[in-house]
């Protein structure tokens, strides 16, 4: 989580450190990002980087945590227990999920995560996701076993997206079919 003194400064220039966030994430893996590239972008000194994060990868998961919020809350909400339709939630959350993918704010993004994520990444985001104490909502998604391997099938898709180069519509067809599968079980292939 960024340091106190980040969430001190005006919005203007909160946003343009995220802005210059986004885009060297977007441009770059976490590997080659430079904090060099955020501060010129930005016009910052390098100290002043280290003033609000206490390094490159914190910046990163406060970012990816910013834009995943969105898409984690609202699995949740489409895919809400006791829901009256279920089967047809997890459809139209498709529809909802792929509109983020392929958002010219964030197919870039999250190509790197899902192309360069390593299992120390995951290790060190796991900790930085327990240190950020997320909303009991949203907490569910990491605690409840059901709801992990439901995002690790679609995760594992959407890497498959990037792997392959996967159109909207490409992707569409595998998630619908990912859910269908799930909905209908082993003995329905």
């Amino acid at each position: 989580m960024p340091k106190q003194t980040f969430f001190n400064l005006s919005n203007i220039k909160r946003e343009k450190i995220i802005s210059a966030l986004e885009q060297e994430f977007q441009k770059h893996t976490l590997e080659q990002a430079t904090v060099k590239d955020v501060v010129e972008l930005v016009g910052l000194s390098r100290g002043s980087f280290y003033q609000y994060f206490d390094s490159l990868e914190e910046s990163y998961f406060y970012i990816l945590l910013r834009r995943f919020h969105n898409i984690h809350l609202n699995f949740l909400k489409f895919c809400k227990l006791g829901h009256v339709d279920l089967q047809a939630a997890m459809y139209d959350y498709g529809d909802f999920l792929a509109a983020e993918l392929y958002s010219a704010n964030n197919y870039d993004l999250f190509r790197n995560r899902y192309l360069y994520w390593s299992l120390q990444l995951e290790m060190r985001w796991r900790e930085y996701m327990g240190e950020q104490n997320p909303e009991q909502q949203l907490r569910l998604i990491y605690t409840n076993e059901r709801l992990q391997f439901i995002g690790a099938v679609f995760h594992a898709l959407i890497q498959r997206l990037y792997l392959e180069g996967w159109s909207r519509d490409i992707f569409l067809k595998h998630y619908n079919e990912t859910v269908h599968f799930i909905l209908n079980g082993i003995d329905r292939i």
